[in-house]
């Protein structure tokens, strides 16, 4: 087999066997090395939280082909799950038991996608009502957060208060370690 298409960030390559060894819930990080289902790219870690079921729209860590991959659920009737897969958005009719654990997390260079809640929870469901290869949405959002990203910032950094009092401390703190260098 060629190289693998996603990597445990700091260990090996992914493989079928190594997937389903992983532990139940236990959150695994993972980076893509090969084109995947959009707006995941190559160079992005995926969070993926094993065993935990999956939703349409949910990204997925499947088996599809002797590798795994990541994908888009579209449709789960319990024993079956329609798939989206690759770069082209190609939709296969897999077995229940191949969707190894959901995505919880998308990283992109400096910036975190949660795809559990908001946004990227209804985009992905989205994704998954429109016909396959409407993937250029998704990137087209993510090029978006990545604009927005400087004017706002992230709310899990709290409030703007709390920011300017956190900046404030630490740049008081570099001062005053300066200042006593200089009387020294």
């Amino acid at each position: 087999m060629d190289d693998p298409s996603l990597i445990l960030v700091g260990g090996s390559g992914l493989t079928p066997e190594s997937a389903r060894a992983l532990a139940p819930g236990i959150v695994v990080r993972m980076m893509v090395y090969r084109p995947a289902i959009r707006p995941v790219d190559v160079g992005d870690v995926v969070e993926i939280v094993p065993g935990s079921p999956g939703r349409a729209g949910d990204l997925a860590l499947c088996v599809h082909a002797d590798r795994c991959e990541i994908g888009r659920i579209v449709r789960d009737d319990g024993s079956r799950v329609e798939i989206e897969i690759g770069a082209a958005g190609g939709r296969h009719a897999l077995a229940a038991s191949a969707v190894l654990g959901v995505a919880s997390t998308l990283e992109q260079g400096d910036l975190l996608l949660d795809l559990r809640r908001g946004r990227w929870r209804a985009a992905g469901r989205l994704a998954a009502a429109v016909p396959s290869g409407v993937g250029r949405f998704l990137v087209a959002l993510a090029w978006l957060e990545r604009v927005r990203r400087p004017f706002f910032p992230p709310l899990f950094m709290g409030s703007e208060a709390q920011l300017l009092t956190s900046l404030t401390a630490a740049y008081d703190a570099e001062a005053e370690v300066t200042g006593r260098e200089t009387e020294l």
